[in-house]
């Protein structure tokens, strides 16, 4: 139910609030929103929502979650592309560093001039081929960090929306309480003047009642003429 999911939300939030939270690193949105609510709080705001409001917000909080996770898919897949990057690098110096070996042999025997010019050759393809891979690598790291950065900016709105509408369910509960303390205030000062009014009309009825006895009184002392 309303309650349960809310009081569930909230126990979540305060797991995830030393760490950051459970919406990824922390950024500007999340700091203006860092403040978590208590279970009481949360199922209070919780009573207050109606079933499209409930039901946003679980869509909310279940795009978020599913962002989290492409997001750190991303992550990991830049690092891995970063390290065949790295790999790819050490490789084409490796082989350039050959290549140049190899030229200098072509100076030094030229006995072997033809063997040494095929493979310098072969090592030029190869570092060819290479200089391809690297700058398809380059394309898809850069790809993977727009992806990442646009993936990051819709988590950033959602949560702030999701602030937002929350910070708009905290200021409408507190309204709420603040008018039902005044209607309290208001109906016991009622009650007090009307607790002042029966005490009067007691004591007028009182009143009345003695000197209509004693009127009585009084004509039953007169002699009978």
């Amino acid at each position: 139910d309303a309650a349960g999911y809310a009081a569930g939300s909230a126990a979540a939030s305060k797991q995830a609030a030393p760490g950051g939270g459970g919406f990824g690193a922390p950024t500007a949105g999340a700091a203006r929103g860092s403040s978590s609510l208590t279970a009481a709080t949360a199922a209070a705001i919780a009573s207050k929502l109606n079933a499209a409001e409930i039901k946003g917000i679980i869509a909310l909080d279940e795009r978020a979650r599913k962002l989290e996770v492409e997001v750190a898919a991303l992550r990991a897949e830049k690092e891995d592309l970063k390290a065949a990057l790295d790999s790819t690098e050490s490789v084409k110096e490796f082989l350039a560093t050959k290549l140049r070996d190899s030229e200098k042999k072509v100076d030094e025997q030229s006995s072997a001039a033809l063997e040494i010019d095929r493979q310098r050759k072969s090592d030029h393809e190869v570092i060819a081929f290479l200089d391809g891979r690297t700058k398809q690598l380059e394309d898809e790291v850069a790809q993977a960090a727009a992806r990442k950065a646009t993936v990051e900016a819709d988590l950033v709105k959602e949560r702030d929306a999701a602030v937002a509408k929350r910070d708009d369910l905290e200021r409408r509960l507190e309204t709420e309480r603040a008018e039902r303390e005044r209607g309290e205030r208001e109906s016991k000062n009622h009650k007090k003047l009307l607790v002042k009014e029966v005490k009067a009309l007691r004591a007028q009825l009182a009143a009345i009642q003695r000197v209509a006895a004693g009127g009585r009184n009084g004509a039953i002392a007169q002699p009978v003429a």
